[in-house]
């Protein structure tokens, strides 16, 4: 019954793993300093840490998703007129403003020093039944037992109104369950308790197949869902019924007969092809590129340590960390060649390519015995794009208004190619890229003035941080971040800080934050929002408000220094915040459409407009301070650190780009026209400046396996962002009118509206795909401050 909404709570949380590790990998190739640190412990957890080698792989096919970058042309006089502007202006805010900027000094003092637990001992989030492992076992079985009860009347009142009350109460008691296992599984530091929220996920989700295949159920909903009754229903309502009654119908359980059980058997392989596919991605961990002695002289003295003496020289191309840093740091061509085309070939590739293969056919399969021409048709009927045609038009434009600042940066690689080798013939391949763009940055880098720090993240404690999120949401959302007690075993580590947000106009709690943010032993390196409990009104009438985890997994400094971040990691904390707020700001009464209970390409637009707000001088001045002398960031800094990521990005949004092509390839009505590779490479042929170097990536592309046909969501939802950022925050980050606008018209929505109304509402007409892509790489969209 809710299949989808549960695999989107997994599909999420390696979604921001993917995030998590692509800044990673963009600081590990470079940054020396980082290069180091992050080698130093990615060698350590790669040996032990499955989730986090996996992770790691990903980003190897995953962008950075910090595209929109700001051009920054500002004289520093203008910014600093801006910006005493906006300090007068917060300061001389009633004196309620007043009172909560002077608690930011506490709310960071929280967050670099958490208090220890105290009270008595409770379970994950505060979930006393979860206080031991048998109480998941209860748990479990509780849920199990309230679903029969709902289930037994449905099927009594069919036909009734409060059918749907009851359909969405099923989905709640499911999620409700699953989504506290699935963290616990996650991150709970016991063991025996991860293991045992795994094995309840399991028996609950084999429950939900008997649920999606029960004729009764589907009669129920399908009755509910007559045009005229619709028409009758709130919008919230008609899209959760609709909602309801696609999931069933995606099961065959409409179809007749053979027909329907030939579409259950499909589902259940494409479900074991797509397990077994993704296991393949992460495979190989046994995988070296054999040296010999002329080449091991080529390699960096810091990487000599991962070189596999087992074997003899060698070294190991399976985890992407480790690849990423051999690519950026290795100057000799045909050595980065052959550690690239190792690491995705791995060594199977002729087993990996016939799993991909079959399930690329048992999708197609599918398609067309529930009446659809391909795949993507399929998945994409209820998706923001409605169409892979659509999907297709907005790659295209984005390409458009990619190509001329690729063939600027290629023609940058290449020079930096030639000065280096002056017999070079001009062909930057996918493999020279991070080292090239490495040895630009380590130029400029050494050029830059002397008052221009090396590293930004002196001006980011996690405190500072955190006291800029609190500082935007009352500002520009008028709520706040208020710090709780915690009670022992309540969080996954006692240095988990729990919040509470409230509305300062009503003093109402808007919901529960749990902060899990800093790396520990056998914890995923992931950033990751998790839905705890979603906002509904339950069938007694009262309120059900939501709490979720943001989750990622931040170095802790040395001794009493404060956890300090750099500007990526940045980034991914804002954008964590920005999917809390969808969570948390949502006012529907139903539970399957609250917050971000979505389709994938519009569940990241709130996240990555959030992240807008750690890209804005403006904010970004009024928090980031010097931990030690409290100097503010100065703007020339800033500037120089922003720039040097525009070529990196810009290239980086190409990758996604081909592979977002290849994917909707992949699940055309012709999905193996020609071979997997060969699609690839015409895919780079097209959309690639840089010339394909025939290495395999597809096998390696975890996310052909979770993300079939939608892997544009990512760009699309960067898009719609940077048009609404562009429409309505550009003038003022700080206005209280846009923030309760953004707020009432997209946030507090959930997906009990048309997204398409939804952005429309903010730009003040529908956008088109053309308007979409034209402020994601423009100078007019600066987040410096420009006016």
């Amino acid at each position: 019954l809710t299949a989808a909404r549960v695999q989107g709570t997994a599909v999420h949380a390696k979604r921001t793993a993917d995030r998590m590790w692509a800044s990673a990998a963009t600081r590990s190739s470079v940054c020396a300093h980082r290069r180091i640190q992050l080698l130093r412990h990615g060698i350590a957890t790669a040996a032990t840490s499955a989730a986090a080698a996996a992770a790691a792989t990903s980003a190897a096919c995953r962008p950075s998703l910090f595209i929109s970058q700001p051009h920054h042309q500002l004289q520093s006089q203008h910014l600093q007129q801006q910006q005493q502007h906006l300090q007068r202006r917060l300061l001389s805010a009633p004196s309620r403003h007043a009172r909560t900027v002077a608690a930011g000094s506490e709310l960071r003092r929280v967050f670099e020093h958490p208090p220890a637990p105290t009270g008595r001992l409770t379970g994950l989030c505060g979930a006393d039944i979860l206080a031991d492992v048998a109480g998941y076992r209860l748990q479990a079985k509780r849920c199990h037992e309230r679903c029969k009860q709902l289930v037994a009347e449905v099927v009594q009142k069919t036909g009734q109104p409060i059918v749907l009350r009851l359909f969405d109460s099923i989905s709640n008691e499911l999620s409700t369950a699953i989504d506290i296992f699935e963290y616990a599984r996650v991150n709970h530091p016991q063991a025996h308790i991860r293991d045992e929220a795994e094995a309840q996920i399991i028996m609950l989700g084999d429950y939900m197949e008997t649920l999606n295949t029960y004729p009764a159920l589907y009669n129920a909903i399908k009755q509910l869902c007559t045009p005229e009754y619709l028409r009758s229903l709130p919008e919230e309502e008609r899209r959760a019924a609709n909602s309801f009654l696609h999931d069933f119908e995606q099961s065959g359980i409409h179809l007749d007969g053979d027909l329907r059980k030939q579409v259950t058997e499909l589902l259940s392989l494409e479900k074991q092809q797509a397990m077994r596919f993704e296991a393949e991605c992460f495979s190989g961990t046994s995988n070296y590129v054999p040296l010999a002695q002329d080449e091991v002289e080529l390699v960096p003295d810091f990487l000599l340590p991962v070189l596999n003496q087992d074997v003899g020289a060698a070294l190991p191309t399976s985890d992407s960390s480790i690849k990423d840093l051999i690519l950026s740091n290795v100057g000799d061509s045909n050595l980065r060649n052959k550690v690239h085309k190792e690491h995705y070939n791995g060594v199977t590739p002729n087993q990996r390519h016939g799993v991909l293969e079959a399930l690329l056919k048992t999708r197609k399969h599918l398609a067309t015995l529930v009446g659809k021409s391909s795949h993507a048709e399929k998945v994409l009927e209820t998706s923001m794009a409605g169409s892979p045609d659509m999907v297709m038009q907005f790659l295209d434009a984005l390409n458009e208004r990619l190509r001329p600042q690729l063939l600027h940066a290629i023609d940058e690689l290449r020079r930096a190619q030639r000065h280096m080798d002056p017999s070079a013939k001009g062909d930057v391949t996918d493999s020279d890229v991070p080292f090239l763009v490495n040895c630009l940055r380590t130029s400029k880098m050494q050029l830059r003035q002397k008052h221009i720090p090396e590293s930004l993240e002196r001006f980011f404690s996690l405190g500072a941080c955190m006291d800029g999120i609190n500082m935007v949401m009352r500002h520009t959302f008028n709520v706040e971040l208020q710090v709780l007690p915690m009670r022992p075993g309540e969080g996954s580590s006692s240095h988990t800080v729990k919040g509470q947000v409230v509305d300062r106009a009503s003093n109402e709690v808007l919901g529960i934050v749990y902060f899990d943010l800093l790396r520990r032993e056998n914890k995923r390196d992931l950033g990751a929002h998790f839905n705890i409990l979603n906002r509904c009104r339950l069938l007694n009438g009262t309120d059900q408000i939501p709490i979720v985890v943001l989750h990622c997994a931040f170095s802790p400094s040395p001794g009493k220094r404060p956890t300090l971040l750099s500007h990526p990691e940045v980034e991914v904390l804002f954008h964590e915040m920005g999917h809390v707020l969808h969570s948390l700001l949502c006012t529907t009464r139903l539970q399957n459409v609250s917050g971000t209970r979505c389709s994938l390409d519009f569940v990241e637009l709130p996240s990555h407009l959030f992240e807008n707000f750690a890209r804005d001088y403006r904010v970004v001045s009024l928090f980031a301070k010097d931990y030690e002398t409290g100097e503010t960031l100065p703007y020339e800094a800033w500037q120089f650190h922003q720039e040097l990521e525009v070529l990196p990005r810009l290239l980086s949004a190409q990758q996604t780009l081909c592979l977002s092509v290849a994917d909707q390839l992949y699940h055309s009505a012709d999905p193996l026209k020609y071979s997997t590779t060969e699609t690839l490479a015409r895919v780079f042929d097209r959309y690639s400046v840089c010339r394909f170097h025939g290495s395999p990536l597809q096998l390696r592309f975890s996310h052909l396996a979770t993300y079939s046909a939608r892997y544009y969501s990512y760009l699309w939802c960067q898009a719609l962002a940077s048009r609404i950022w562009f429409d309505v925050f550009r003038t003022d980050p700080f206005s209280p009118e846009a923030g309760n606008r953004y707020r009432r018209e997209l946030l507090q929505q959930g997906n009990a509206r048309d997204p398409w109304n939804m952005v429309a509402a903010l730009t003040g007409s529908r956008v088109s795909v053309t308007q979409m892509v034209e402020h994601m790489f423009s100078s007019n969209n600066s987040n410096s401050g420009k006016q």
